[in-house]
């Protein structure tokens, strides 16, 4: 009451406090609302991630004419691990939302690096980041790595339905102002040893690293750059860092105790009491100067790094994932730079829920720069030895320059995610086209697509398909407003055959031309041994009289009255306008009839005939004129 009444007396101190009530029930609700939108966000934004397989090729002809020279081996692989660097300095400046955007959703800029043993014993190497980030990651990988093979896939999966998942988190274990041991600090590769634990997975095991990584904010390295400074002026690591990143009271009773303890301030400042000398570094203290120089000096990235491992029991998952973690102890083992701490592997559901959605958990993230990220994660050496990575066994071309721009579509090349249809033109089209390919590789489909695109183009176009299938493929795709233009010639429908005339022409061109293809097919029916010239000689006079009789027509079921039915031939001579092929009948032929020569002859040349004339379908199909 007593409060109250004071309250009464002075209206203003109470509406001060209400206003204040307000605030913090505003602001409450404004950061309950934002983690409420944070989470919802981040969880839809995990599932709308591309998915990246990618494969560099192992084989390098110069380094495998070098050998195994071992310092040329050990600057190859220095300058293929500064590739990766090169390329992490590229996605370091990744444009991002406004403040807006990330004050209330947060950001989603984060890109994950996994490197996955599969169930079928493959050491995989995969990248994933938000849709709209995929051609500029693209972009800056193939820069760098102008050989690899990038392919979007359906994400993988580690886990075993009736198997045990394991999880584990590294962090670090020094502040992150000190640095990892890098590459050109150790003397292989240090990929090696991680690849190597991965490649000794049995069938039905599966093991995954994920690095998860974000641009870091720009401040980050002003911590490890002013503590170096400050320990250039001869102070130890401990004060520096006291002095750097201790909080405003600290720094507030550093400045006291130089104005009253004089003496102890000039030992915190680094000078020698008794010699009145600055305090100089050891040499341990000047490499640590230098590394977190070296730190701050290059672009930054928050981390989170996961290890998921899928085994039969929780004992081998286990044993497994510390087998992975145990990759990680060579970045340690000097005073000046830091280590991993790692947690124990455990069935952490929300540890797992983390890596399923590569959520990047900013709570547990810490810095590592450019070097050290190509350190732990970069593509594959080709010196690398270990068995069951999937390199890349065959490169990719850029399409020609003066690729064609008409024709019809024969398919499309992507390369470095831009896509070039491939074309034929007419004129190429003309020189033939010879499919090739083993039973389902799509030669069926790559001739319907012709077809179809010729049919649209207004083409005509004549499919001959002994199966069916490729037929009834492209009746299905042609348009209505070519319906009446198409022809089907069923060889099978004896109840409605559709004629075929081999002996129809237009032109008197046209007539040499359907001579000469009728006396290729037989010779493609009987072969050159059972063909000879005289047949051809024969047949050629028989169908060249039968065709000169433009109003009656010819067929091929004709042929055999030109040499046994004396009244139709001379009926047919009458239209006979080629005197070679008149002097044939009138004189050549009627000499050659006595004997028993002329009637071998003339069973000889008919028989050919025989199989067009006795067949029930195909003299339906021939014989109309």
């Amino acid at each position: 009451m007593i409060i109250w009444d004071f309250l009464l007396r002075y209206p203003i101190i109470l509406f001060s406090l209400y206003v204040l009530a307000a605030v913090v029930t505003l602001l409450i609700f404004i950061l309950q609302l934002r983690r409420y939108t944070r989470s919802a966000v981040h969880r839809s934004d995990s599932m709308k991630r591309a998915v990246l397989m990618i494969r560099v090729p192992k084989e390098d002809l110069k380094e495998k004419q070098q050998g195994d020279n071992p310092s040329f081996r050990k600057q190859t692989e220095e300058q293929r691990i500064d590739i990766a660097e090169a390329f992490y300095t590229s996605i370091s400046q990744t444009p991002h939302g406004s403040w807006w955007e990330e004050f209330w959703f947060g950001r989603n800029d984060h890109f994950t690096f996994e490197i996955v043993a599969d169930k079928d014993q493959l050491i995989t190497f995969f990248a994933t980041m938000p849709h709209h980030l995929r051609t500029y990651f693209e972009q800056q990988f193939q820069a760098q790595y102008d050989s690899a093979v990038i392919d979007e896939v359906e994400d993988y999966n580690v886990f075993e339905s009736s198997g045990v998942v394991v999880a584990s988190r590294l962090t670090l274990k020094k502040p992150q102002e000190f640095p990892l041991l890098i590459y050109n600090k150790l003397e292989v590769d240090p990929m090696n040893a991680l690849t190597n634990v991965l490649s000794k997975f049995e069938k039905h095991e599966g093991a995954a690293v994920q690095f998860v990584i974000r641009p870091a904010r720009n401040h980050w390295a002003r911590r490890p750059a002013r503590i170096a400074a400050v320990m250039h002026q001869g102070k130890k690591y401990e004060q520096a860092h006291a002095e750097v990143a201790g909080n405003f009271f600290y720094r507030e009773w550093i400045a006291f105790k130089y104005l009253f303890f004089k003496s102890r301030a000039k030992r915190e400042q680094g000078i020698d009491i008794r010699t009145e000398r600055e305090y100089r570094l050891s040499p341990m203290e000047e490499e640590m100067v230098k590394g977190f120089e070296e730190k701050a000096g290059n672009p930054g990235f928050a981390t989170n790094i996961r290890v998921v491992v899928s085994a039969a029991t929780k004992e081998i998952a286990e044993y497994k994932a510390y087998t992975i973690l145990g990759a990680f102890a060579q970045y340690s083992g000097t005073l000046y730079a830091n280590e991993f701490k790692v947690s124990k592997p455990s069935v952490s559901k929300k540890e797992i829920e983390h890596f399923i959605y590569r959520t990047f958990d900013e709570r547990k993230s810490f810095v590592l720069n450019t070097k050290e990220l190509c350190t732990l994660y970069h593509m594959p050496l080709p010196t690398t030895e270990t068995p069951n990575i999937r390199w890349l066994l065959s490169k990719k071309a850029a399409p020609p320059f003066n690729m064609p721009k008409d024709g019809v579509v024969l398919g499309e090349v992507e390369y470095r995610g831009i896509v070039t249809p491939v074309r034929i033109k007419r004129a190429d089209r003309q020189r033939h086209l010879y499919v090739i390919g083993q039973t389902g590789s799509g030669k069926s489909v790559l001739l319907s697509s012709l077809a179809v695109q010729d049919i649209m183009n207004g083409e005509g176009v004549c499919v001959i398909d002994p199966h069916g299938d490729l037929v009834q493929d492209v009746l299905e795709r042609i348009p209505k407003e070519r319906a009446d233009d198409v022809v089907m010639f069923t060889p099978g429908d004896v109840e409605r055959p559709v004629g075929l005339n081999m002996l129809e022409y237009e032109t008197p061109e046209q007539k040499d031309f359907a001579v000469q293809e009728m006396v290729a097919i037989f010779y493609k029916l009987f072969g050159q041994e059972m063909i000879g010239p005289m047949f051809e000689h024969y047949m050629r006079n028989a169908m060249l009289a039968l065709m000169d009789d433009k109003e009656a027509g010819a067929t091929l079921i004709e042929i055999p009255r030109m040499f046994t039915d004396a009244k139709f031939r001379k009926e047919k001579l009458k239209h006979v306008t080629n005197l070679i092929v008149k002097n044939f009948w009138q004189q050549e032929y009627e000499q050659s009839q006595a004997g028993q020569q002329a009637a071998d002859m003339l069973s000889y040349v008919i028989s050919k005939i025989g199989r067009f004339l006795t067949n029930d379908m195909m003299r339906n199909i021939v014989g109309q004129a």
